[in-house]
């Protein structure tokens, strides 16, 4: 059996497939552009990150290697702060805006004002940064109220394509506590955090867990319904 990993990065998505004791099958690699349209903007169009999505894993997924040799699990490298707006079908709403893009300094201020440093340390391990999933969830919620609104999640890299793989959506454990809601005692989102802390939706939240589904035949994204 292989295994396959997904570099999910700014400049471009990479995939690499291994054998079990690590001899090199397959790979490729698609560039993906970062725009930035003025001064202090920097965002990804979503879609275009996922048209090299498909594009690199079906070239792999095509490989003679892997069709004698089919893959066992499939893993993710990404940044796990930068969220954009996602549909109940698996459609991007809006631009990912990267860790550079200097939109919603006011946002993450009026945040991290809402507990002392010390709380926001035990609550969530650090003190909201601009970057941070709630932060950027709450940016949306200010600029755009109408696709905050409709957006079913908001999501990072490896929560998107996990989820257009699989059809589940998840949060990862160690990336659930950079949305500030998120309580370790009972491993799940808490209710009295958003109310009190910041009002987000749980609704935009994925499940916080680990997704194990596996992915439909052809190794492409798709939209989940």
């Amino acid at each position: 059996m292989s295994l396959i990993g997904i570099d999910l990065g700014s400049s471009a998505i990479k995939v690499a497939a291994y054998s079990t004791d690590g001899r090199p099958l397959a790979s490729a690699r698609r560039s993906v552009p970062t725009k930035h349209t003025q001064e202090g903007h920097s965002e990804i169009d979503v879609r275009e990150s996922r048209e090299a999505f498909d594009s690199a894993l079906g070239e792999v997924a095509k490989h003679t290697e892997l069709r004698s040799d089919p893959p066992l699990a499939i893993s993710f490298s990404s940044s796990g702060r930068e969220v954009f707006p996602v549909a109940a079908d698996g459609t991007p709403m809006g631009p990912c805006l990267m860790t550079a893009d200097l939109r919603g300094d006011d946002v993450a201020a009026a945040t991290a004002a809402r507990r002392p440093p010390e709380e926001w340390f035990r609550l969530a391990g650090h003190v909201p940064r601009r970057m941070d999933p709630v932060n950027r969830a709450l940016w949306w919620r200010k600029t755009r109220p109408d696709i905050a609104a409709r957006a079913r999640w908001f999501m990072n890299w490896h929560e998107y394509y996990s989820l257009l793989l699989t059809g589940k959506p998840v949060v990862d454990w160690s990336d659930a506590g950079a949305w500030a809601t998120y309580d370790v005692a009972t491993a799940g989102w808490s209710p009295e955090l958003i109310r009190a802390g910041c009002p987000t939706s749980r609704r935009t939240h994925p499940p916080s867990g680990i997704s194990t589904n596996r992915s439909h035949d052809g190794m492409g994204s798709r939209p989940t319904r």
